[in-house]
């Protein structure tokens, strides 16, 4: 079962590895070189100044502006309480937090979700990418420009990634649909990842990278126009990938859930 946990650190046992050269593949690929290993578990390595406690933190001049958290269905199979498009439920929602309000309450950013798997806003657009991880069929990849209108609907559980999951209206806002999916025959448990903003490989620049728990593929696109073009597989797997994270240059990370976090190069 994947845990819960939303930061992991470098703990008593671990053993960090520096980088021992460039990854072998294609040129215009990225690769992978181990970072560190000997953790229990790791979920997510990730960087934010100031204190991002357990949420994640959106940035934007460099104060923090919101806090953004994820909460799936909370229902067995099939959301049969209908919670993800339920207004009046937190459940299966994207949430915000207005940070400079005294006394704020979370509220609604987003519907329609399943089981959220890690999300990230690109760092130079702020543009939010969302993997949500299907019922039974479909994986799936959400996308959220900065500039959207209004409070967006994901579908779940009307809809399983684009194909009709059961009858019914949306509950709210507007329905869109995943900007990429792909189905069980390439995995089972879709992980979210981040848009590459590093320097060390500058062609890859805005490229958002991702993966699949259960097959450890790995896959990256570009968004233009609202569309994901130029889908690639990259030519290397990660075992169990359970998250990705970034460093301060925007280098980009992949967390194994065996123990192992690997540099994305």
């Amino acid at each position: 079962m994947r845990a819960l946990s939303t930061i992991a650190v470098v703990a008593a046992g671990a053993v960090l590895l520096g980088r021992a050269g460039a990854a072998s593949g294609a040129k215009e690929a990225f690769g992978k070189t181990v970072f560190a290993r000997g953790f229990d578990s790791p979920v997510l390595l990730t960087y934010a100044p100031g204190e991002p406690g357990t949420v994640y933190v959106v940035e934007q001049s460099g104060k923090v502006i919101r806090l953004y958290t994820s909460i799936g269905d909370g229902g067995s199979g099939g959301d049969p309480e209908d919670r993800a498009q339920d207004m009046r439920s937190q459940f299966g929602k994207l949430l915000t937090l207005d940070v400079s309000k005294p006394a704020a309450k979370w509220s609604i950013a987003a519907l329609g979700l399943r089981n959220p798997w890690r999300f990230s806003f690109d760092r130079s657009t702020g543009d939010l990418y969302l993997g949500d991880v299907g019922q039974g069929s479909i994986e799936e990849i959400d996308f959220t420009p900065r500039a959207s209108s209004g409070l967006e609907n994901y579908g779940w559980d009307g809809y399983e990634g684009s194909r009709r999951f059961e009858s019914g209206n949306p509950g709210g806002g507007t329905l869109v649909f995943p900007v990429f999916e792909y189905g069980h025959d390439e995995g089972c448990s879709v992980t979210g990842g981040y848009v590459y903003r590093g320097s060390a490989r500058a062609a890859e620049r805005g490229r958002y990278i991702f993966g699949d728990y259960c097959s450890g593929k790995i896959w990256s696109f570009r968004v233009e126009a609202g569309a994901a073009t130029d889908v690639r597989a990259e030519p290397f797997e990660v075992d169990s990938v359970s998250s990705f994270g970034e460093n301060a240059a925007g280098e980009l990370f992949a967390v194994s859930h065996d123990g192992t976090i690997f540099r994305l190069s």
